[in-house]
């Protein structure tokens, strides 16, 4: 098998793990809004200001994924100039 065609196809077998991977997390973002909502009905109120903190957390992560669902499609989409 010559280098162009092996580099193809590990090249569209990258887009496709980086297809799978930001599905996956896009799947996560669902569950850390319906955590995020869990959380600040069961803490509502809480004195010491723990439902704020875990809600803000929860914020926070759920950017840091939504930023990494964007690397991975920028980076399918600089591995799909190659082919």
């Amino acid at each position: 098998m010559s280098l162009s065609v092996e580099l193809k196809l590990a090249i569209g077998r990258a887009e496709q793990d980086l297809y799978t991977q930001a599905g996956e997390l896009t799947g996560l973002l669902s569950e850390v809004d319906e955590l995020s909502k869990r959380i600040d009905s069961a803490l509502s109120g809480d004195p010491d200001g723990f439902d704020k903190q875990m809600v803000e957390q929860i914020a926070v992560t759920k950017k840091q994924i939504e930023e990494t669902i964007r690397m991975l499609h920028f980076a399918k989409s600089k591995l799909e100039q190659f082919i």
